[in-house]
């Protein structure tokens, strides 16, 4: 049974039966409507806030507020009440959200096709632009309050911490750090539609890169980067985007509000424009996009065939151009025949090819920009006397991995990974014993506590660990794949802690968790700037309030540069 006394509990005609997660004043349960027979997530101010009627009085003003509201894409209250004190509302449930989906695309090396970017970004935009019609800033517009449903609908939930403009706020709460505008770093107080923008923004340019343009170990350190650091070109992580859509992205991101898009309708409409710059006009559909049962319709690469002709025509005008080059060069200096002998001995040395003066290189018209269709004119290239071409071959730094929990699980002495495990409500870790039981050759504690090559369970609620200690020094990325095995209980929790044993007093660089039923899961890193030789990582599955049906697929890696 669970230590949560509201599992079980009846309000009104809605009956509690797991926790779904927390959010930033409430605690969200699933539930049925036994009358109506159908589930709810079911919303309860958080114990911590009962007695404080400043977030009462926020809470049931969520709730008379957003059940008045009437918009596709914004969650449905069905019921509000206060019971013994009890501050709750039942709402409509959907168990998937945008986190999971985008989570399932970075397994699988994939990114969202622009129809369901454009599905999404225009369903979260028209329920900002309704929301701000009506004076309300929602201030934490990230993927898991975007939730979608089998039939594609794209639903903008948890306004709890939503700004009424008229009224200011007392800033208590700023929204969630990589979705942050620059703003609401400052305080939370400044907060303008702009502000929801700009975190849509940051969604847009996560599903069309792959990942979010700021991030660190620390939730301050990015807040700082939204307020000071360069937004990195959305090009850099995906070639495949056009110069327009670049420009939209960056708009989109501005550091101040007044140079944003005035309204999500208007930025929708110019990365629409931009995303399919130079191809015949269409005209947009209000239908979701089609997709299999199970599988997102996920590309990499939009429009593959226009591409993939327009670079082979590049590819074979690259071709004769460089082959007219080593010609001159061959004229030019007669017999000469050791024009890249060292350079095939050594292949970092740089090649240096003298030319003959070209002809003119004029065109009136350029090809067509590989990545989006943009048509420029190159510049006339002049003759110049003793023309040299300086070709300097660069190499991308290479992922190394440092340790794998799936491929270095070993009973060795010289194992990269320390097997270890805390007995229930204590920071006292201890080793564990590696040997044959019931579950196989594992990593064990008292009764069924163990860690094996692709899976823990903390069980008796305990906690199990992996403890990993640098080598060197240098930047790190921890890449991190978690879901549930088991189906039940309430989930456990995943945490990282860098130069700690002290987790029951210490902040975790990293924490997600799983509910009991998260066969999806999440795969997710944590990139640490500046590791010293002898600095440690330990890497935590511990169980929420219930020890039971908390076996959990886990693999974590630890890599130099980045993870692959």
């Amino acid at each position: 049974m669970s230590d949560d006394p509201l599992i079980g509990r009846r309000l009104a005609n809605f009956r509690i039966e797991r926790p779904l997660g927390r959010g930033g004043m409430a605690q969200v349960y699933y539930g049925q409507d036994i009358k109506l027979n159908r589930a709810v997530a079911i919303k309860v101010i958080d114990t911590r806030y009962r007695d404080n009627p400043t977030y009462a009085q926020r809470f049931v003003r969520e709730a008379q507020t957003i059940a008045n509201w009437h918009h596709e894409n914004i969650i449905q209250i069905y019921y509000a009440d206060v019971e013994d004190g009890l501050y709750y509302y039942a709402m409509e449930y959907i168990d998937s959200d945008l986190e999971k989906l985008l989570a399932q695309a970075k397994v699988n090396d994939e990114r969202l096709p622009y129809d369901e970017v454009l599905h999404i970004g225009r369903s979260v935009a028209a329920a900002l632009d309704y929301a701000h019609s009506r004076k309300v800033v929602h201030r934490d517009v990230k993927p898991s309050n975007i939730l979608i449903d089998p039939e594609w609908r794209v639903v903008l939930t948890d306004f709890g911490l939503a700004l009424e403009v008229e009224n200011g706020t007392r800033g208590e709460a700023v929204g969630s750090p990589h979705y942050l505008a620059p703003e609401q770093a400052h305080s939370s107080a400044a907060a303008v539609p702009q502000s929801d923008l700009y975190a849509l923004g940051i969604i847009l340019y996560q599903m069309l890169t792959g990942r979010v343009p700021f991030t660190d170990s620390s939730a301050m350190a990015v807040a700082v980067q939204h307020v000071k650091a360069t937004v990195p070109q959305p090009r850099q992580f995906n070639p495949s985007l056009n110069r327009a859509t670049e420009a939209v992205l960056l708009k989109a991101l501005s550091k101040k509000p007044e140079d944003r898009y005035p309204t999500g309708r208007a930025l929708m409409e110019a990365l629409e424009a931009a995303l399919f710059e130079g191809e015949e006009p269409t005209v947009a559909s209000a239908d979701p996009p089609v997709r299999t049962a199970t599988k997102p319709a996920v590309r990499t690469t939009p429009r593959p065939l226009l591409y993939i002709g327009l670079g082979a025509v590049l590819a074979a005008l690259l071709v004769i151009f460089l082959a007219g080059l080593v010609i001159m060069m061959m004229l030019s200096r007669g017999d000469d025949e050791t024009v890249g002998t060292e350079q095939a001995a050594n292949p970092q040395t740089p090649v240096v090819i003298e030319t003959a003066p070209p002809t003119s290189l004029a065109t009136e018209a350029g090809p067509s920009d590989s990545a989006g269709g943009i048509t420029e004119t190159p510049p006339v290239i002049e003759p110049t006397p003793s023309a040299t071409l300086v070709i300097t071959p660069t190499a991308e730094p290479a992922p190394e991995i440092l340790a794998d929990t799936g491929t270095d699980f070993s009973g060795e002495q010289n194992r990269p990974w320390r097997y270890t495990w805390s007995p229930p409500g204590t920071a006292d870790w201890q080793p564990m014993k590696y040997e044959q039981r019931q579950y196989g050759l594992c990593w064990y504690a008292e009764d069924y506590i163990r860690i094996c090559p692709d899976s823990a369970h903390p069980g008796n609620g305990a906690a199990v660990a992996w403890y990993w200690t640098s080598p060197s020094a240098g930047p790190l990325e921890i890449r991190l794949i978690a879901n549930k095995k088991d189906l039940g209980g309430d989930g456990v929790v995943i945490a990282v802690y860098y130069n700690t044993l002290d987790t029951a007093n210490s902040t975790p660089i990293f924490q997600r968790v799983l509910t009991g039923t998260d066969q999806t899961g999440f795969s997710d890193q944590v990139t640490l700037a500046n590791v010293e030789p002898g600095d440690s990582i330990l890497i935590m599955i511990g169980h929420n309030g219930n020890a039971l049906s908390d076996h959990t697929l886990f693999r974590a890696r630890v890599c130099r540069n980045y993870c692959p």
